[in-house]
């Protein structure tokens, strides 16, 4: 299992270890101010490049343009209880236009991303405490 490490740095900010990469995530504040993307920016981010990447790569398998492909991503953060992602939008811009056919297999291969087929078919969530700091 891979091992993400997300440590905290100051107020609302964290510092996020993947693999050799170090990422910022933080929450602004009412002046303002921020080091990074928030965490939700950073998930519908990690769907939208999961996407790019899946679109490119049919793209690519079909012999059909996809250096400059674009991906946008559109979020409405939900505002009930529990609070969450109530609509993403992901608008694929391919460099060049595309057949019908072209564009619904390069749909059911974006389908295909594991960021995608997460948000479809939940994975199982444990959340565990690691009590080696507890005092004795």
């Amino acid at each position: 299992m891979e091992e993400i490490r997300v440590i905290h740095r100051d107020q609302d900010a964290f510092a996020i270890f993947v693999r050799d990469y170090l990422v910022q995530v933080d929450q602004p504040t009412r002046s303002g101010e921020e080091s990074g993307p928030t965490p939700v920016e950073l998930f519908v981010a990690a769907m939208a490049a999961c996407a790019a990447h899946f679109a490119c790569h049919h793209l690519k398998k079909e012999g059909l343009p996809y250096n400059g492909l674009e991906m946008g991503a559109r979020y409405l953060l939900g505002g009930g209880s529990p609070q969450r992602i109530s609509r993403l939008t992901l608008t694929v811009r391919p460099p060049a236009r595309l057949r019908e056919e072209d564009t619904d297999a390069m749909i059911t291969a974006i389908r295909d991303c594991p960021v995608t087929q997460s948000l479809m078919v939940p994975p199982e969530l444990r959340v565990q405490l690691d009590d080696q700091t507890r005092a004795a």
